[in-house]
């Protein structure tokens, strides 16, 4: 679980990071490394692209929504900056993988965008068509 609102009246963000282990079923709270950088939001999405790593994009950074993405390493705890989004986008909805690619759905103020994550090129791109 990255990051989220903990408070709706103020739009209180937490940084924190948790894991889920499905083997212990326990929780506990992720350490980045030191040289990690990222931007805690709400309504942004995650969804995993390789063994190792988690895409994080999207999401409010409690006023404006971003264009940010972010990889995270399971094995080193390390984020570090990904491809920004073409667009700022809010996520709540499923991911698709199809083939090398993730779809999704994902708003902002000017109206709905299909968003297309390329992962072997590590690109985004939108369908203009929707």
């Amino acid at each position: 679980a990255f990051s989220g609102r903990t408070k709706f009246d103020k739009k209180e963000i937490t940084s924190t990071i948790e894991k889920y282990t499905i083997s212990a079923d326990q929780w506990e709270m992720v350490t980045l490394s030191s040289s990690s950088s990222w931007t805690p939001c709400d309504l942004g999405m995650g969804y995993q692209i390789d063994s190792t790593t988690i895409l994080v994009f999207g999401g409010f950074d409690k006023d404006v929504r971003t264009h940010e993405t972010f990889l995270f390493n399971t094995a080193t705890n390390q984020m570090e900056r990904g491809p920004y989004l073409p667009r700022e986008g809010s996520f709540s909805n499923y991911v698709f993988h199809f083939g090398n690619s993730l779809y999704l759905i994902g708003w902002n103020n000017s109206g709905k965008n299909m968003y297309q994550y390329i992962i072997p090129e590590r690109i985004w791109k939108i369908d203009e068509n929707l």
